[in-house]
């Protein structure tokens, strides 16, 4: 004779699944991104920290997706698990320029005071007075993709060491004397948040 689980444990098992697809699938889609740190001693006094993306057609966008009062000389700025997919562009991240995901960039945090921008912090291990026209050689910046993608191969004197996943992902790049690295590991130990007033 076969038994028929009670109704009840039978909803409380399809529950059960429900759950665990939906925190399989939530972890599976978005990695938030929590940017802390201090503000430099260069920077105005009373200053907020947007995080404010960028895309290529349309530049750096005024509205920012999170925000972080400054306490104490220090600020923690959580990004969204998500962002809109109407900014998302498809960006090459190959030698060949043939793979693509699509993405936004949050290149540097940017401060304000009195609703104003008085400049940005950009995170880097190298003293301002080194950085060359484009800025730092060596910089941290953040990409949001909801794609999963690898690449691992050298164009010339720049090796890629990528492994994006859904979310926002570290995109670092090392300049060094004879090649330079681009990579979604973590930045070095050695950065810092660095101050670059809105007139420079």
């Amino acid at each position: 004779m076969v038994r028929t689980p009670h109704p009840e444990l039978r909803r409380l098992a399809l529950l059960a699944v429900f759950a665990l697809a939906f925190v399989a699938s939530s972890g599976v889609a978005q990695r938030p991104l929590v940017l802390e740190g201090r503000i430099p001693p260069d920077a105005p006094d009373g200053v907020a920290v947007e995080a404010r993306i960028g895309t290529d057609l349309q530049g750096i966008l005024s509205e920012p997706v999170a925000t972080s009062a400054v306490e104490a000389g220090r600020f923690r700025l959580e990004l969204p698990a998500a962002v809109d997919a109407e900014l998302l562009e498809a960006e090459t991240v190959d030698c060949a320029r043939e793979r693509t995901i699509d993405a936004v960039f949050l290149p540097h945090l940017t401060l304000v005071l009195d609703d104003e921008a008085v400049g940005r912090l950009v995170h880097t291990d190298v003293p301002r007075e080194l950085w060359g026209y484009a800025g730092p050689p060596r910089s941290a910046s953040w990409a949001y993709t909801p794609d999963t993608l690898a690449v691992d191969e050298s164009c010339g004197a720049e090796r890629l060491d990528l492994s994006f996943v859904p979310g926002w992902n570290p995109f670092v790049v090392l300049a060094g004397a004879d090649a330079t690295t681009v990579t979604t590991d973590d930045p070095p130990a050695s950065f810092r948040w660095v101050f670059l007033p809105a007139t420079e």
